[in-house]
């Protein structure tokens, strides 16, 4: 019976049925089984934040707040966020208390307007040993900046953007996005981009990217297994011009 109540709790809530309160309904039961968080549980992870909650700060940046842990042994808590569908929840940051603030958002309090979007967080707690809760209830919020769907769609890319790869964590392979900003007004001109992977001791790892390319999005495939990695987080770096951005990501083995 316990394996049967770890399996039904963790479970993924799918589809636009409403669920009871205690979270079944007659077409998708529990939903969809979620094994990692499942194991998560079961291995004695800390419990899931509860009562995830956003407003704007005094600078409208969303600002998250959450009831603390109870657990003596809770060492940090990992915020996730998703503003496309297509991404899904990619790590954003982490706290040491029970807030966060997204300083890349900005939020919106009036009407709608046409250049807006919905950008969604959950946090998970994470404990001494680095085992991980399954994550909160979703909270949502309005901010500024036309949803990702729509700007790809029009072809036309008139900043740099690095995204978090897809899937993270991976294994073995993970796939990369990032767009170039259109240059000297949109003119046909490349431009010299770099993209590197490397460990946590700054050592490089891949080279993906080392060419002049036009303004436009692109996408690259990078396989662990090309290059014996060993489970663990490693960076990715993209550089074109003044630009550069950086983030992690994690290989499973």
């Amino acid at each position: 019976m316990q394996v049967y109540d770890i399996i039904t709790k963790t479970a993924d809530k799918i589809g636009q049925y409403t669920y009871n309160n205690i979270g079944w309904n007659r077409y998708l039961g529990y939903g969809r089984i979620n094994a990692h968080n499942a194991v998560n549980v079961a291995s004695g992870a800390p419990n899931k934040p509860q009562n995830l909650t956003i407003t704007c700060n005094a600078n409208s940046r969303p600002l998250l707040k959450w009831f603390r842990n109870q657990e003596p042994d809770m060492h940090k808590y990992k915020v996730y966020k998703k503003v496309t569908e297509e991404w899904g929840f990619q790590y954003l940051g982490e706290a040491f208390d029970t807030f966060y603030v997204d300083n890349s958002e900005q939020c919106i309090t009036g009407p709608p307007i046409a250049n807006e979007r919905v950008a969604s967080y959950r946090v998970t707690a994470v404990d001494n040993t680095s085992k991980e809760s399954v994550p909160s209830d979703v909270a949502s919020t309005r901010v500024y900046g036309p949803p990702m769907e729509k700007a790809l769609s029009q072809n036309k890319v008139l900043f740099y953007q690095l995204h978090q790869n897809n899937p993270n964590p991976f294994n073995p392979t993970t796939k990369i996005k990032f767009q170039i900003e259109d240059f000297k007004l949109q003119n046909d001109i490349s431009q010299l981009v770099t993209l590197k992977v490397y460990d946590l001791l700054g050592r490089e790892i891949a080279t993906l990217v080392n060419e002049p390319k036009q303004s436009g999005e692109y996408e690259v495939e990078f396989n662990a297994d090309k290059y014996g990695l060993s489970s663990g987080v490693y960076f990715y770096q993209l550089n074109s011009g003044n630009y550069t951005a950086t983030k992690k990501f994690v290989y499973l083995r």
